[in-house]
């Protein structure tokens, strides 16, 4: 089973790149978390979950 790349986590969203999809394969894999509070603007009100507190 093909891991989950976009995890909703109690930090923010996690983003999760391959190999060579933005570095050489060599760095291994890329993970990005965009925190709640530079999501919040962006999200639907209310949001279809809760969002944790900063």
């Amino acid at each position: 089973m093909k891991e989950r790349r976009w995890n909703v986590t109690s930090d923010g969203l996690q983003v999760t790149f391959d190999r060579n999809e933005i570095a050489s394969y060599f760095d291994g894999e890329y993970e990005v978390t965009i925190d709640w509070s530079t999501l919040k603007p962006y999200l639907a009100v209310p949001p279809p979950f809760p969002i944790p507190p900063p």
